[in-house]
């Protein structure tokens, strides 16, 4: 199991770990976009920058005390910020159904303010068109996927990461009638572990599990 510290914006981790080893590049403004790291298989893959620094840590810490509520640590155009603000929308800190949820999502990706090009988020993201045609996955399948994404906090894209450095996780549950339930908590305290729920596989989650010292 892999053990991270954030402290302060600052990441500590293992040596296998690979985001360790180039962490201090991908925030380098003006860096070439063919800057790349070795991924899975010895594949090259464009670097991207799955942390916050300590500055941009400090003012989104600053903004959610300002408002009251959780804001996402992503990109506002990005899928990831759409299901961050559906959370918020439906309450942090507490299991919801994933169609809840999902419902919410939608509606905030068809709002006019995401239209471009007379197209809204979320037709964007229904006509997106998959790398690989034989995984194609229908929205709601691909959103669960989506949520799994978020919930990585070691390898090569630690994609979660900007979550558990504000204390925060995405969680699957799964009742006994085998309704999804869903949650994005929040309320992690400061040097607790960040471990995020997944119960949608079959597989016990600690067996894959990565945990993360939360600078919340």
């Amino acid at each position: 199991m892999y053990r991270y510290q954030v402290l302060h914006g600052e990441l500590k981790m293992p040596k296998r770990s690979v985001y360790l080893d180039v962490a201090a590049r991908a925030v380098v403004r003006g860096r070439a976009k063919s800057d790349t790291v070795i991924g899975r298989g010895g594949e090259a893959k464009r670097l991207r920058c799955y942390h916050l620094t300590s500055d941009k840590l400090a003012k989104l810490r600053r903004k959610i005390s300002d408002e009251g509520r959780f804001c996402s640590p992503y990109s506002p155009k990005r899928i990831h910020s759409f299901i961050v603000n559906s959370f918020v929308a439906c309450g942090t800190n507490e299991y919801h159904m994933l169609h809840e949820v999902f419902a919410v999502f939608s509606r905030l990706m068809m709002d006019a303010s995401t239209v471009r090009d007379g197209a809204s988020a979320w037709d964007r993201y229904e006509s997106k068109t998959p790398k690989n045609i034989a995984t194609t996955l229908p929205p709601l399948p691909r959103f669960i996927k989506t949520l799994e994404f978020l919930q990585r906090l070691g390898g090569n894209h630690p994609v979660g990461l900007k979550l558990a450095q504000l204390g925060a996780c995405i969680d699957i549950a799964k009742r006994d009638d085998g309704m999804l339930m869903v949650r994005l908590r929040t309320d992690i305290p400061l040097g607790e572990p960040v471990q995020p729920i997944n119960r949608y596989r079959d597989w016990e989650t600690d067996r894959k599990s990565t945990r993360l010292n939360s600078s919340h």
